[in-house]
C-alpha cells in the first residue's frame, strides 16, 4: 500500500489563486481541499479532522475578502495550535496589516510566486507538522 498523500486546505475565493495553488499542489501528490466560504471550510475542517487523513496544512489567501473578521479568524484561531498555516498576499509581510491580524503564521508567500517556493514551504511545514519552526522561517510574524 502507498503512502497516503497529505492533506492541504486551500482558502481562497479568487478562482486564478486557489486552481494555481491547487494544481501545483496536486502535481506534487498532496490531497487538496479548496474552499471559499467560511461555513465550507467549518465543514471541511470538520469532516477532514474526523477522518484518517487530518489537514497538514492551511494555505490562506489574505486577499480574500472579510478573511481578517472576526468569524474567520476565530476559526483559525480554533485550529492554529493544530496545523500549520501559510499566507499568501500581494504585499510584503513587513508592515502588512492583513497578516498582523493573524496571531500566528508558520509561512508567508508575497504574489506573484513561484510554484517550487510554494512546494518548499509546504514541505516544510507538512515535514515539522504542528507549531513547530524552523529558525529560519521567513516569518516573523
Amino acid at each position: 500500500m502507498g503512502m497516503q498523500r497529505k492533506n492541504i486546505i486551500v482558502i481562497s475565493d479568487d478562482l486564478n489563486t486557489g486552481r494555481s495553488v491547487a494544481f501545483i499542489l496536486e502535481a506534487a501528490q498532496f490531497e487538496i481541499s479548496l474552499v471559499s466560504r467560511l461555513k465550507e471550510f467549518a465543514e471541511v475542517m470538520s469532516r477532514s479532522q474526523q477522518s484518517e487523513n487530518p489537514p497538514a496544512v492551511l494555505v490562506i489567501d489574505l486577499e480574500m475578502p472579510g478573511i481578517t473578521e472576526a468569524g474567520w479568524l476565530s476559526a483559525f484561531d480554533q485550529f492554529k495550535d493544530q496545523v500549520p498555516i501559510l499566507a499568501i498576499n500581494g504585499y510584503p509581510l513587513n508592515g502588512n496589516p492583513l497578516a498582523k491580524r493573524f496571531r500566528k503564521l508558520d509561512g508567508y508567500l508575497e504574489k506573484p510566486f513561484d510554484a517550487r517556493l510554494l512546494l518548499s514551504q509546504i514541505r516544510r511545514l507538512t515535514a515539522n507538522g504542528k507549531r513547530r519552526r524552523n529558525s529560519r522561517s521567513a516569518n516573523p510574524v
